[in-house]
């Protein structure tokens, strides 16, 4: 997988989230983000926001299982750090 087939998978995960899910904002960072995608050494990192604290394990499970042919790395807002919150927030792209 490319970088533009990675950013074109990330946006595919971030209609799903909002979709079926709620999430109000899906930010892209990483490896994916940066140009640094690497097919079978990098994944695709997502932070999301907007879906209750009690449902985004949930539905991380959820995507997952949405997606088994993609290397997701996923990272709900109420379940991040505050630390990862602060560099997506600063260097993600919203999808």
């Amino acid at each position: 997988m490319t970088g533009e087939l990675a950013s074109a998978s990330a946006r595919r995960v971030a209609s799903y989230l909002k979709t079926s899910h709620g999430a109000t904002r899906v930010l892209l960072f990483g490896s994916a983000l940066a140009g640094k995608f690497s097919p079978g050494h990098s994944d695709i990192d997502l932070y999301f926001e907007g879906v209750p604290y009690e449902r985004e394990l949930a539905v991380t499970g959820m995507t997952f299982c949405a997606f088994p042919d993609l290397e997701l790395d996923l990272f709900p807002a109420g379940h991040a750090t505050r630390e990862l919150s602060c560099e997506v927030q600063l260097a993600g792209v919203a999808l």
